[in-house]
């Protein structure tokens, strides 16, 4: 299935006392988050010296092209005033309380800007790191909407959205490492020496919510394979089956092939899996052509 996730399981009522807010790291379809009644709160990319929210306005596809043309492309966290418009929404349409899941606090401020804006939050609302990003972000924000539609309570839907994003695994295959190097998370040595050897690195998040490097790949082919092992390995825990989502910037062959992979690896272990953009703010930091993988478990209700 191409650019979405499944809406299966119930899907969140507007009038759920719990609601879920997450951030646009979590890269979730428009429609999917709609459908769960999720908030998503944007990160803003910064281009040269516009500020823009993730969103229509700045696309993982727009961001490839500027970091291609050499632009000088950086994010920066949303602020405490914008994840309490969010917060404001979701008590306007009839959340008793909220449950604000976020990229680690490791890798953003984000989590930050969260908690300033829940003590003046209109409700009780409890904010959760999430030590994790991307579609792994975005499963645990869809499992707490679903048990919210449920009608389970606050503490309840936090502590599925807590499982979830620990027990969830985000590997990433990238391209190049020229834009980890601009970010800081090599230095210009090892990004020169690897260029040098053509050497495509896979990070993975770890428990502390940062990433590390867990394979070091000659070739890209080489690198897939190893990509879709480690995914497969590392979801073999997973009893009650498989939630997986293929995330690429400006890569969709390569993720498409990924997805095919792993539909073959995983069989009936998987529930679903998809292919979606990578968010735009994490698209700075890895850069075109890279894939990451999210698999979750596939919780129900």
């Amino acid at each position: 299935m191409n650019d979405s996730v499944k809406a299966d399981g119930a899907p969140a009522d507007a009038t759920s006392r719990v609601a879920i807010v997450t951030d646009s790291t979590a890269s979730l379809p428009t429609a999917i988050a709609a459908a769960h009644n999720i908030s998503v709160v944007p990160v803003c990319v910064i281009v040269g010296d516009t500020s823009l929210d993730e969103g229509p306005g700045i696309t993982p596809d727009k961001v490839a092209a500027e970091l291609a043309a050499g632009s000088k492309v950086t994010t920066s966290r949303p602020t405490p005033e914008a994840m309490g418009m969010a917060y404001r929404g979701a008590s306007s349409r009839g959340a008793r309380r909220l449950v604000s899941v976020h990229i680690s606090a490791e890798l953003s401020a984000t989590h930050e800007s969260a908690v300033l804006a829940a003590k003046h939050a209109p409700v009780p609302c409890a904010v959760i790191d999430s030590r994790t990003t991307g579609m792994a972000l975005g499963f645990a924000a869809i499992a707490g909407a679903r048990l919210a539609a449920a009608g389970a309570d606050a503490e309840d839907v936090a502590s599925v959205v807590t499982e979830v994003a620990q027990r969830s695994v985000t590997v990433v295959y990238v391209e190049s490492l020229e834009f980890l190097k601009r970010g800081g998370r090599i230095s210009s040595r090892s990004a020169a020496l690897g260029t040098a050897l053509r050497v495509h690195p896979l990070l993975a998040m770890n428990s502390a919510g940062t990433l590390e490097v867990v394979d070091k790949v000659r070739t890209q082919s080489r690198a897939i394979g190893a990509l879709v092992d480690h995914i497969v390995s590392a979801s073999e825990g997973f009893a009650e089956g498989v939630d997986a989502a293929v995330q690429h910037c400006a890569a969709p062959d390569v993720a498409e092939r990924v997805a095919d992979m792993l539909r073959m690896r995983l069989g009936e272990r998987a529930r679903d899996i998809s292919v979606v953009p990578l968010s735009a703010a994490l698209s700075v930091h890895v850069g075109p052509g890279s894939v990451a993988v999210s698999a979750a478990p596939a919780v129900r209700f």
